[in-house]
C-alpha cells in the first residue's frame, strides 16, 4: 500500500477516528487504526467495540491495500507533520515490514499489524432514519449529556434517552441527583420512537458535528449510526427501560426566582472554587429581598456573593452540590433562568424562559438550610 495525501487533512482524520481508539484493550489490534487505501481516497477507522468511527480523506493512491498502525503513535506524529504532502508506504512481508512516513525534512518507520484481525463497523439493520440540524443536534447534547450518570452500576443511566414524539425531538438525562431535558423542532417522518445513546458517543460525537449542515441518523434496535459529511460513526445502543422521567418533575412552586443566566454562571464558578476544597462541596442558597444570597466555606476560606433577582413566594434557604448547579448554569443558555422551588428537601426545577428546556436539581439535606 502506498499513497500521498496532504497533512493536514490526515492530521484532521485522526483526530476525528481516535475518539474511539481503544486504550489498554486485550485485543492489542483495538488500539491501532485500520488504514485502507483505495479508489482515490483513504479510510482510517478505530473501534473500541463498544463505538466506531471511520471517515475518509482523498489521496493520489499508488497501490491499494490495507493495514493497521499503531494508533495513538500515528495520531500524535500526523498532529506533528509539516504542512503539505506526506507520502505512506507500507511494506507487509519480510525484515522491512512496516509503514515508512515520509514528509519534507523527515521519515518515520511504524510497525504494523495484520488488517485481517480488525473488527469491521457493525451493519445498523432494520433502521429508522432522522435527519436533524448539526446545530440542534449540538445543542441538544451539550446541553443534556453532561447529566448522564458515570456509574456503570447502572447502565441505562449512563445513555441518554431519545425520543421523538409529536413535532419534536427530546434529549433526556440523568443521574439520581439531577435532570436536563432539552426539546428541538422536529418535521420528519419517523414518530414514536425511542432510543438510549450512550453519553460518552454522543460527547463525542459533538466534537465531529459542525454547526451547519444536516445530520443522518440510522437507529436500529441495537445500534445507531450516524453520518456527518466523510465521517461514519456507530455506536451499541444501551439496553433496558429508561427511568419515566415525567413523574419525577413537580409541577407547583411556593418559590419562584428569576436570575440572569451569566451573573449567576459567574457567582456559582466562584463559590464552587471554594466548595470543592471542602468535604462536602456544598453551596447555599437563601432566597430573600429580591436577592439571592450564595455561601460557600471549606477549609480554605468562606464565599459571600449576592445576586439581584426577581422572587415571587416565600422566602427560602437550600443547600446544593456546587457542581451540579456550575454544570447546569453553564450549559442552560444565555439568558434568564426561571428557578422553582417548593421546600428546601424537594428537588429544584430551573427552565430557562427563552425555551422549553427543562433542568431538576436535588438539594442537600444539612442543617440550618
Amino acid at each position: 500500500m502506498r499513497f500521498i495525501c496532504d497533512s493536514t487533512q490526515l492530521s484532521e482524520a485522526m483526530a476525528t477516528v481516535s475518539k474511539a481508539l481503544a486504550s489498554k484493550s486485550v485485543m492489542p489490534v483495538l488500539e491501532g487504526v485500520l488504514a485502507r487505501a483505495s479508489g482515490s481516497g483513504v479510510s482510517f477507522c478505530c473501534t473500541d467495540l463498544k463505538m466506531g468511527i471511520e471517515t475518509v480523506i482523498p489521496a493520489q493512491i499508488a497501490e491499494e491495500g490495507e493495514v493497521v498502525l499503531q494508533g495513538r503513535l500515528f495520531y500524535e506524529i500526523t498532529r506533528r507533520l509539516p504542512e503539505g504532502n506526506v507520502e505512506i508506504a507500507v511494506t507487509t512481508e519480510g525484515e522491512n515490514a512496516g509503514a515508512v512516513i515520509t514528509a519534507p525534512g523527515l521519515r518515520t518507520r511504524l510497525f504494523i499489524m495484520d488488517a485481517a484481525d480488525f473488527p469491521a463497523l457493525p451493519v445498523v439493520e432494520n433502521a429508522q432514519r432522522i435527519v436533524l440540524p448539526g446545530k440542534s443536534l449540538r445543542d441538544l447534547i451539550r446541553q443534556t449529556a453532561f447529566a448522564a450518570s458515570l456509574d456503570e452500576s447502572r447502565p441505562i443511566l449512563t445513555g441518554v434517552l431519545l425520543e421523538i414524539n409529536a413535532g419534536r425531538v427530546r434529549f433526556v438525562a440523568l443521574d439520581g441527583y439531577r435532570l436536563a431535558m432539552c426539546d428541538a423542532p422536529y418535521d420528519g417522518e419517523v414518530q414514536g420512537m425511542k432510543a438510549v445513546i450512550p453519553a460518552s458517543t454522543l460527547t463525542r460525537l459533538a466534537g465531529i458535528v459542525g454547526d451547519s449542515g444536516n445530520v443522518a441518523l440510522e437507529i436500529g434496535p441495537s445500534h445507531v449510526g450516524v453520518d456527518v459529511d466523510n465521517t461514519r460513526l456507530v455506536s451499541r445502543l444501551l439496553e433496558g427501560e429508561f427511568i419515566r422521567y415525567e413523574q419525577i418533575i413537580p409541577q407547583d412552586y411556593t418559590t419562584r426566582a428569576i436570575v440572569d443566566q451569566a451573573a449567576m454562571a459567574d457567582a456559582l464558578d466562584r463559590a464552587a472554587m471554594l466548595a470543592r476544597d471542602g468535604h462536602s462541596n456544598l453551596v447555599r442558597l437563601r432566597l430573600a429581598d429580591a436577592k439571592l444570597y450564595m455561601t460557600s466555606n471549606s477549609e480554605s476560606g468562606d464565599m459571600y456573593e449576592e445576586v439581584p433577582i426577581q422572587l415571587e413566594g416565600k422566602d427560602l434557604e437550600i443547600a446544593f452540590n456546587a457542581r451540579y448547579l456550575v454544570d447546569i448554569f453553564k450549559n442552560i443558555g444565555a439568558g434568564t433562568v426561571v428557578m422553582s422551588f417548593t421546600t428546601n428537601v424537594s428537588p429544584c426545577i430551573l427552565r430557562p424562559e427563552a425555551s422549553s428546556n427543562t433542568y431538576l436539581v436535588l438539594p442537600v439535606r444539612v442543617y440550618g438550610a
